[in-house]
């Protein structure tokens, strides 16, 4: 497999131009992500369900077209799925604004633009982390995702900081335009990497439910990744559920006015931050698998501590949600470099679209159902219960872990590039 020679990642020209084309789009989604919601809930006077439904909307595609998406991935390119994705985002994004300025916008056109923006979503998401071992060394994976996951706390930090800000001096819809530029600047950046791709293998020749099984099949003989499938998919069936009714919650019984949640949410994203520079150090100390436990642990534990801001004296209330907050950012990223460089590491070359597609579809098509759930018992039961809840839910979510390799593992497991039959990986 060909690589951009380079000593270290900062000397890898066309990593640098994923990196920033991953930075720039990770701010505009981050943006969208804090923005929509207000959308629906300012412009429109959303209900929970309806916020459930709209947070369900987004996540759906994961759901109905994880495990295909996969298997497109493996059969083409990735570079120019990266580029489609980005630009296909930026464009739907314009329809908001304009829907808003004509008189026309209705809760039922946000539930289309969001489905439209998780589908092109997932294609991206799934070929980028697909595409990252095809473009830098295996080895490098770790640093490689590190990096990439600075750029993402980075977005977490700055996007919905200038949201809230934006949407406060303007409005939400008009907000969302100021974010449909950086979808194009992420596509001119990733357009001129040049170090080749591998072409797909023979097994795309395979009927597509039989290519379909292989990837599903690979994560459930692989005990290390069906630990990790079990976890977070539980941790995002909770974070949605949370999602339905968390800017609700903020607004509704913290009072908080839409430029203090964006500032509170980038100013506690800086512990995202810290923890994406420090997750290779980290788990160079500790090893692999307690890092991935402990960081597990705290993304549950920060995230849960944010309803006990009610409990707090009015003035301690944004301290208390921006601690919780960075607790949950700083654990998430530490999570996110050290488990998709284990999963990257296990997977041949000639899975990886499948792979890592099947695991997403599992993780990420349990959020659909937890924001459906959520949003429900929001108007059934109240806001304040469905957080708690949805906390409880998230520090469970670890258990999986607990009953796995996962806290014996010291270093990535380097398999071969590719295999010619799938390997028998039940040892991890």
């Amino acid at each position: 497999m060909l690589h951009d020679a380079a000593p270290d990642l900062w000397h890898h020209r066309d990593f640098l131009k994923l990196w920033f084309g991953q930075t720039v789009s990770g701010v505009g989604s981050r943006f969208t992500g804090l923005a929509l919601p207000f959308v629906a809930i300012i412009a429109l006077g959303s209900t929970p369900t309806q916020i459930g439904l709209l947070t369900a909307a987004s996540g759906l595609p994961w759901l109905l077209f994880g495990p295909f998406i996969g298997v497109g991935i493996d059969r083409v390119r990735r570079r120019w799925i990266l580029i489609s994705a980005d630009l296909g985002r930026g464009l739907l994004l314009v329809v908001i604004p304009l829907l808003a300025l004509l008189g026309g916008l209705r809760i039922e056109y946000l539930y289309m633009i969001a489905f439209l923006q998780g589908f092109l979503t997932a294609w991206f998401e799934t070929a980028y982390q697909s595409y990252l071992p095809t473009l830098i060394p295996r080895t490098l994976l770790i640093d490689g995702n590190s990096k990439l996951n600075i750029s993402s706390s980075a977005a977490d930090v700055v996007g919905p900081s200038l949201a809230g800000v934006v949407i406060q001096a303007f409005s939400a819809p008009i907000a969302i335009a100021f974010d449909a530029g950086s979808f194009l600047v992420s596509t001119l950046s990733i357009w001129r990497i040049r170090t080749p791709e591998p072409a797909p293998g023979a097994a795309m020749q395979q009927a597509v439910l039989g290519v379909l099984r292989e990837g599903i099949s690979y994560i459930w003989h692989t005990r290390i990744l069906r630990a990790f499938a079990g976890t977070n998919a539980t941790f995002m069936a909770c974070i949605g559920m949370a999602q339905a009714v968390l800017l609700l919650f903020l607004t509704s019984q913290l009072h908080l006015s839409p430029g203090a949640i964006g500032l509170m949410f980038g100013v506690g994203s800086v512990g995202g931050l810290a923890g994406a520079i420090v997750a290779t150090k980290v788990s160079a100390r500790l090893t692999v698998g307690p890092t991935i436990m402990i960081a597990s642990l705290l993304r549950g534990l920060g995230f849960a501590g944010i309803p006990l801001a009610l409990l707090a004296p009015t003035i301690a209330v944004p301290l208390v949600v921006i601690t919780a907050y960075a607790i949950h950012q700083f654990g998430w990223s530490i999570w996110a470099v050290t488990q998709s460089s284990v999963r990257q590491s296990l997977a041949p070359n000639r899975l990886q679209g499948r792979v890592t597609a099947s695991f997403l579809f599992l993780v990420r098509g349990a959020m659909p159902l937890g924001a459906l759930l959520g949003g429900v018992l929001g108007d059934s039961i109240g806001v304040t219960p469905t957080c708690m809840l949805a906390a409880v839910g998230l520090l469970i979510s670890t258990l999986w872990l607990v009953f796995s390799p996962v806290r014996s593992l010291r270093e990535p497991p380097l398999q071969p590039e590719d295999f010619p039959e799938q390997p028998r990986v039940d040892s991890y």
